[in-house]
């Protein structure tokens, strides 16, 4: 609960009060008058900002997946193995970061995914 009240020169206190209750049933609460700051508020970084792009300003493994999509690689249904090996010609990484980004973006609905059978096994791919 937060409270405003006026003190006797007019001008406003604000006061927070909060009461609470464990999981034995014990209650707990307790008063603080805060007071005015000129300390700036830092803004949060937007999650969607640091998902596309690294700190540093290289593209995100996602993106080049994105990228590859957009450009057609997913016209004929690609397997991770087949996308991992793609993706190895710009940007180094395991082939299991290669398929959690696929199942990802799989999730989010930017990529569809269906099965294909290769030697007798029927294998997950992604298309476009």
């Amino acid at each position: 609960m937060i409270l405003l009240l006026k003190n006797l020169n007019g001008l406003i206190e604000m006061k927070v009060k909060i009461i609470l209750k464990d999981d034995s049933g014990k209650i707990f609460q307790g008063e603080m008058n805060l007071d005015a700051t000129d300390l700036p508020i830092k803004k949060a970084k937007s999650k969607s900002a640091s998902a596309v792009t690294g700190t540093d300003g290289k593209i995100s493994l996602t993106e080049l997946v994105l990228q590859l999509r957009d450009n057609g690689f997913f016209k004929n249904p690609k397997s991770s193995k087949e996308v991992h090996a793609e993706v190895l010609k710009s940007y180094h990484c395991a082939p299991d970061r290669v398929t959690m980004a696929l199942i990802r973006l799989h999730k989010k609905k930017e990529l569809r995914n269906t099965t294909v059978q290769i030697d007798d096994k029927r294998i997950t791919a992604y298309v476009w």
